[in-house]
Order: structure tokens, then sequence, then C-alpha cells
């Protein structure tokens, strides 16, 4: 009946519901792989961590078996394609082909900026590229 009442009002009662949803929400202690508990935020962090980085890892199982059943689609000759390096050219068509107003990157500026300035900064451009996908990750921002 409160919460008909007063729930979504400005009110003490609202304040102590939403304080207390929000406690329950925190994890306070979580049980390691030796079965201890920790309860420092660091401690957390890291158990969360290695569960899913152990939850995730890739099994080593060999899958020769089921994949020699299966025709390929890609030629040798697309594959060579596919592997091989990127070249400025390649990328300057994409970078042209994106809608200059779209969203920005995570450095803020959208495909308009580097369409417009190609000129200065295409190498740049194309040497980060190069070195994101020869080392397989974007760097950590």
């Amino acid at each position: 009946m409160h919460w008909l009442k007063e729930g979504d009002l400005n009110t003490n009662f609202f304040h102590m519901s939403a304080s207390a949803k929000q406690r329950k929400k925190k994890i306070e202690i979580l049980v390691n792989e030796v079965n201890v508990e920790v309860k420092t935020q660091p401690e957390i962090c890291e158990v969360a961590m290695n569960y899913f980085a152990h939850f995730f890892k890739a099994n080593a199982t060999t899958h020769d078996p089921i994949l020699s059943l299966i025709d390929p689609k890609v030629t040798q000759e697309d594959n060579d394609g596919l592997m091989a390096p990127i070249t400025r050219e390649e990328l300057k068509e994409a970078l042209f082909q994106m809608h200059p107003d779209k969203a920005p990157g995570p450095d803020g500026f959208n495909p308009a900026f580097y369409q417009h300035f190609w000129d200065l900064c295409g190498n740049d451009i194309f040497e980060a590229a190069k070195e994101w996908l020869d080392r397989g990750y974007f760097p950590l921002l």
C-alpha cells in the first residue's frame, strides 16, 4: 500500500526503497576456486575475471573428423585475397564508402573528418589500421 501511495514520488519512502535495492545488487563476497571467501573489491574482481577466463577458454579438442565432412565454400584464391595484407587503396575505398555523418569513433571523429583530411592523415590511419590487423586486436583506450 505504501508503494501505491508513495512509490514514485520524491519521498523518504521512495529513496529508502531505491537504496535498499541498490544494496541488494552489490556483490560483497565470492568464493574462489580453492573454496576461500574473498571480500575485498580487488579480490572479487580477480575471482570473477578468473572464472570467466576459464569459462570462455577454447577447448583443445580436435574437430578434424567433423570438418572433413564439410565442403569448403571459399576457394584458395579467395582465401589468399582475404589473408593478404591490407592496402592503402583498400582502406581509403572502405572509408569513403562510409556515410560521412554516422556515429563517431572512440576518438570522437566521424567518417567525414577522415574523408575530408585523408590527404593529411591517410598514411597515419593506414599505418594504425595495418598494425591493428597484423596484431589481431585494437589497442586499449
